[in-house]
């Protein structure tokens, strides 16, 4: 089994395997997305006997990680032949596809797993969870609010109409994909080849936008940003319009909405559904470019040490270093250092833990993507029994507890990237 970058002479085959397990050739979506989107030397294959027996696309996307900017690949389109199934090459390949995109500078790979289970063990963690919400037009009426105008979109060139009401909803949000005009034109137009874009507001400008497609008597509204709360109204209202012709609207907002608060239901009548739709996961692959140079308070200083666990790739195990200083995080893996202390300990009997701190605690993988990406704290970790302590002194575990709680507090997450 030969794991490398896709050819150009690969494609009839990684067109074969998407069109077995999604979309067919004369579904609109393959067509723009094999002609639009696709770039063979961003896929990963699996390769026996001179067949293609897995493949992966690896999207480039800029994300906004705690106010960094981050270059990530989004992975997408994971798909086996089905002689090849059983055999675990879907994860093999996947292992794979960590270290290339790894080699190309990365230090993070996000992804949106249709059964969780599959990437878990590969050390994949959730990082965005969003509202799922359902109800019928006639209930939506009732927590909406008519706009003074309604838009429908039918070109990518009306891009920065979109683009304003986008950077004001993810103002204080954590995670979110960092969209510029070339972004925008692909997202648009794979959104128009299947379904609609409307945008309302009054007179004070474009107050928020939607992208739905109607399936029977099915609304589904794939992406919803607003720049205000009358704007999120104003967007109900417009779903609600669509009564008669529908008989449900479903629809997403990010988890930290608390607009649920205010809706008419009660313990024995839900007339709107509102549930958590697990969305996008991510998995650290380079720990010390991910850490190092992130931002923190400029008033945080001092440094200590943690053991880190990856069962997946090996290369990662080992202890790490973290410095506050200056308002940045500076990391370093230390674990060639620490191995050399322990030596110089044995047959010295010198004691170099002043210089070289013992790590305090130890962690997974998966622990430290949620730390890093904001959707736990350290707290929530040690409560569940995610961090074990390897120190027994309870005022250095409380300085550590600070230190890290500073560090990494947890983030209001938000993506809605879907490919």
């Amino acid at each position: 089994m030969q794991f490398r970058r896709a050819k150009e002479s690969d494609s009839k085959d990684i067109k074969s395997l998407w069109a077995y397990c999604f979309e067919k050739p004369d579904e609109a979506f393959f067509q723009w997305f094999f002609s639009k989107i696709y770039e063979h030397d961003n896929v990963v294959v699996a390769e026996e006997q001179g067949n293609i027996a897995a493949a992966v696309h690896l999207r480039p996307y800029e994300i906004c990680l705690r106010g960094n900017s981050l270059l990530v690949d989004y992975a997408v389109g994971l798909a086996t032949h089905p002689a090849a199934r059983g055999n675990g090459i879907g994860k093999k390949l996947l292992k794979n596809a960590f270290r290339f995109s790894r080699s190309n500078g990365n230090s993070t790979m996000i992804l949106m797993p249709s059964d969780a289970s599959f990437y878990q063990p590969l050390g994949c963690s959730f990082y965005v969870h969003q509202w799922k919400r359902e109800t019928s037009p006639e209930w939506l009426g009732k927590v909406g609010s008519k706009p003074s105008w309604v838009k429908t979109l039918s070109s990518p060139d009306e891009w920065e109409l979109l683009d304003g009401i986008y950077r004001t909803f993810i103002k204080g949000r954590n995670g979110f994909s960092i969209r510029e005009e070339s972004s925008w034109r692909r997202l648009i137009e794979g959104q128009l080849e299947e379904g609609y874009i409307a945008v309302v507001g009054d007179e004070t400008g474009a107050a928020g936008y939607l992208f739905y497609g109607v399936n029977d008597t099915h609304l589904l509204a794939g992406e919803m940003a607003y720049s205000s709360n009358k704007g999120r109204e104003e967007l109900y209202f417009f779903m609600a319009g669509h009564r008669g012709s529908i008989a449900r609207c479903s629809w997403f907002e990010p988890l930290d909405d608390r607009s649920f608060y205010y809706w008419p239901n009660g313990a024995e009548h839900i007339y709107i559904e509102n549930k958590t739709f697990p969305f996008m996961m991510c998995r650290i692959i380079d720990p010390v470019a991910a850490m190092d140079g992130m931002p923190c308070d400029k008033d945080l200083d001092g440094e200590f040490s943690f053991q880190l666990v990856d069962s997946v790739l090996s290369e990662n195990n080992g202890i790490y270093m973290l410095n506050a200083e200056n308002g940045y995080i500076h990391a370093l893996q230390d674990d060639v250092f620490y191995n050399l202390r322990i030596h110089v300990e044995d047959m010295a009997g010198v004691d170099l833990d002043h210089h070289i701190p013992e790590p305090a605690f130890c962690m997974n993988i998966p622990a430290l993507n949620e730390l890093v990406f904001g959707a736990s704290d350290f707290k929530e970790l040690l409560h569940r029994d995610m961090i074990t302590w390897l120190t027994t002194d309870e005022s250095k575990r409380e300085k550590v507890t600070r230190f890290m709680m500073k560090v990494w507090n947890k983030q209001a997450n938000w993506i809605n990237e879907w490919y």
